[in-house]
């Protein structure tokens, strides 16, 4: 009984480092197109209205590959992708677990960018992904130490290993991290 006491704090502390919360219930399925932010949509709109521009960044991107401790891909997981709290981009995992997302944002802009994993079972744990930190994020210290980084690049691939509950306890356990 204490064993998993310990192992529900455990859990909840993981979970209580990412404070951007999502609700998996507001996925969009498959057939639905990701949502735009409204930053993305008046950079497209601006973009768009002026002939001969471009929008101001490179082709940006993340990539990368969603799967379970064993290495496996997960198929179905949904990536979010969210800025200072608002959703950006999203895409489901393929049959092999990849999936590619747009990068929407100006990656030199100050504010804080995570990178959510909501697994289509309750199999796994869902994963956050700290990618930026802004600068008020870090002075109020909105994540914790054991927080999952990953430095955000225009250009970048991100391995995502999915794990069960008891998977995650033990791996917050050998971190430190409870």
């Amino acid at each position: 009984m204490l064993r998993m006491t310990l192992a529900c704090l455990l859990l909840l502390a993981v979970l209580a480092s990412c404070v951007y919360a999502v609700d998996p219930a507001t996925d969009p399925s498959e057939e639905q197109k990701p949502i735009r932010s409204r930053r993305e949509q008046e950079i497209i709109d601006e973009a768009r209205g002026r002939t001969g521009t471009s929008l101001p960044f490179a082709k940006q991107f993340i990539s990368g590959r969603v799967t379970d401790a064993a290495g496996m891909g997960v198929r179905g997981a949904t990536v979010k992708l969210f800025a200072d709290g608002e959703l950006v981009e999203s895409d489901r995992t393929s049959s092999s677990g990849e999936f590619e997302l747009n990068l929407p944002l100006n990656i030199e802009a100050d504010e804080t960018v995570v990178l959510w994993v909501v697994p289509s079972t309750d199999k796994y744990v869902m994963q956050c992904i700290v990618l930026k930190r802004s600068s008020a994020a870090r002075q109020a210290g909105l994540f914790g130490p054991c927080a999952v980084e990953v430095p955000m690049q225009a250009q970048m691939e991100v391995e995502v290993s999915l794990l069960t509950g008891e998977e995650l306890a033990k791996s917050v356990k050998a971190r430190g991290c409870y």
